[in-house]
């Protein structure tokens, strides 16, 4: 009777836990999915300028880094730059040590690499981009460097000025880039061994884009001449360096020196900021004089960070440095320096200058000297949709649960959405978008269907709200609990497959028992009959 009484009741208990697993009793309620802090970067956006290039060409590599979490990261863009046999020819890092990126934000990270003497083919760009302590997967860009010459021929080192012999030019450009479709002024002045009367002339450039203007003569520069040199680069000229040299003669005396005109690879509709560099040198003071431009596109900048890492056969101490435009920070003092402009109009420009104390006799260093490092935040736009709230049951691994995402539309006009949840692998959910139309100043719920695999472990796990509309995307990456499997839901998944072999055991025990009973009953009843018989006897 006990034995009996005893398997009864743990077959009891096992049909209880078969439907009411403990999790189902501990964790039934609905929650806020989990507010944890969640660091999440993505690259939105990598692309090269220009894709083909020459010998001694810059390029600029731009990565736009997006924050998809809920948390401050402070990424690092890592570019590795491969040659047609896969060897490596450059590594590019590039990080604001001060500049974070907030929730919803995205930056741009744009550095300028010479391709030198590299010989041509086919060049692999790879980013990743590093924060917490994890890492974006990477992203593969193509480039080409090609062997045919920017027109009219292309400037590679060394690039040295002509030796001076009857006139000593006093301040000259080394190095002037400019966008196509751009007008730029520069100056030359020339001291000569008398008043005669000089003319200049220039080549190098096609005439039409040039106009040479005499400067007004000035009583207290009386041995000295100067010129303006005006140049108009048409749009459609392709990028390259054109070496240009201008020629100053006169009654039995001439002179001649260069510079190089750099055509930046800027299209008209290039949509990030645009940077040029001008390199001047005044002989007379001992200084070489740079400036930097900084062109803003279409779009509202935030901040935009400004590094340059100054050559050491240029200077070799930010000491050494006179700024005309304070910099925010000397990152290492031989030098890296960084300068900040904060509130960029859509097209507006701005100039960084500063000089230092030497004038060097040969123009390679000035004029392959690209910007290290330029770093744009967007003023993140007004989001027209907002997320009042996402919310879901506790999921445990091979049920079904509900995540319902509450939208706001605060635009004055309807919105079409077209909403979806990115899961981890393997996980299962209906609907796999939802399109809706959310009309003015209204919210609405939407709600999904999510089942994780039955093998999921516990844990925390991201999912991905992705909802464009427009011409903006809401995206917002949240977390979710997740009840691994145990033995309880195991057997609950499984329950269908346990229930066959179940009710076999039972009725096994059950048949051997039955028939025990039967034969001690029949067994009583023939020994009672013996006894009466004999007794009657």
């Amino acid at each position: 009777m006990y034995k009996r009484d005893v398997i009864l009741f743990l077959g009891f208990v096992c049909i209880l836990l078969l439907i009411f697993p403990p999790h189902m009793i501990a964790y039934n309620a609905s929650a806020e999915v989990m507010a944890v802090p969640h660091a999440s970067a993505e690259i939105v956006e990598f692309s090269i300028n220009p894709t083909s290039a020459c010998q001694y060409q810059d390029v600029d590599f731009i990565v736009t880094v997006a924050n998809r979490g809920n948390t401050l990261i402070l990424p690092r863009v890592q570019i590795d730059i491969f040659d047609p046999y896969n060897t490596t020819m450059a590594t590019l890092n590039l990080e604001s040590p001060d500049t974070y990126i907030i929730e919803g934000e995205r930056q741009d990270f744009i550095a300028s690499w010479n391709t030198g003497d590299l010989f041509s083919g086919t060049y692999t760009a790879r980013a990743v981009v590093h924060y917490e302590d994890k890492s974006t997967s990477e992203e593969l860009r193509t480039f080409f460097i090609i062997s045919r010459p920017t027109p009219p021929a292309p400037s590679t080192p060394p690039i040295t000025p002509p030796r001076e012999a009857w006139m000593r030019f006093t301040r000259l450009p080394v190095l002037q880039e400019v966008r196509p479709g751009e007008t730029v002024v520069t100056s030359v002045r020339v001291e000569i061994p008398s008043s005669k009367d000089v003319k200049m002339e220039v080549s190098g450039i096609p005439q039409h884009w040039i106009d040479v203007i005499p400067t007004p003569f000035l009583p207290y520069l009386q041995k000295s001449k100067s010129w303006s040199m005006i140049i108009t680069v048409p749009s459609y000229v392709e990028p390259g360096d054109y070496m240009v040299t201008y020629t100053v003669s006169g009654e039995g005396i001439k002179g001649e020196n260069l510079f190089i005109l750099r055509v930046k690879p800027y299209s008209p509709g290039y949509d990030k900021p645009s940077i040029v560099r001008t390199v001047n040198i005044d002989k007379d003071k001992g200084n070489t004089l740079v400036s930097i431009r900084v062109k803003n596109s279409g779009n509202v900048v935030d901040r935009l960070e400004v590094i340059e890492d100054v050559p050491k056969s240029i200077v070799w101490s930010a000491d050494q440095i006179k700024f005309g435009t304070s910099p925010a920070k000397i990152l290492t003092s031989d030098p890296v320096i960084k300068w900040v402009l904060d509130d960029l109009d859509p097209y507006e420009t701005r100039t960084i200058s500063y000089e230092v104390p030497v004038v060097l006799g040969e123009y390679s260093p000035y004029v392959y000297w690209p910007v290290s490092q330029m770093n744009v935040i967007y003023k993140k736009p007004p989001e027209l949709i907002k997320i009042l709230g996402m919310s879901t049951p506790y999921l445990a691994a091979g049920k079904t649960g509900e995540v319902s995402v509450t939208l706001t539309n605060q635009d004055t006009k309807p919105v079409d959405i077209a909403a979806k949840l990115e899961l981890p692998a393997n996980w299962g959910i209906t609907p796999d978008k939802i399109v809706t139309t959310l009309p003015p100043m209204e919210s609405n719920t939407l709600i999904f269907f999510v089942m994780p695999p039955v093998y999921t472990a516990s844990g925390t796990y991201t999912i991905t709200l992705r909802a464009p509309y427009d011409t903006q995307e809401l995206v917002r990456d949240n977390t979710v609990v997740v009840l691994g499997p145990s033995i309880y839901r195991f057997l609950q998944a499984y329950s269908f497959l346990l229930l066959v072999p179940a009710v076999v055991i039972i009725g096994i025990v059950l048949m051997k028992w039955r028939p025990a009973r039967a034969g001690q009953r029949k067994g009583g009843v023939s020994l009672l009959r013996l006894k009466q018989e004999m007794e009657e006897k």
